[in-house]
């Protein structure tokens, strides 16, 4: 997702420990013209207001969903 809208993970979860000058403003509208690009950063929007536990969470069931789906078969 960070890929997505070209900005940190970090950033995704306004992590207060990345310094002032790595942060980048808010995701730029252009990168929001697609219904599902507004769905997902709604969701992101959300996950920025659980724990910082159920993030991590979250993030993990997300890199091995895309793990899982970018691997070939082998068998």
């Amino acid at each position: 997702m960070a890929a997505l809208f070209a900005v940190t993970v970090e950033e995704l979860l306004d992590n207060a420990d990345v310094p002032d000058a790595t942060k980048r403003p808010a995701a730029a509208p252009d990168l929001l013209n697609s219904p599902d690009d507004r769905r997902l950063w709604r969701q992101f929007q959300r996950l920025k207001k659980l724990p910082e536990h159920d993030q991590s969470t979250v993030l993990r069931m997300l890199n091995s969903l895309a793990d899982a789906r970018s691997s070939p078969l082998t068998g």
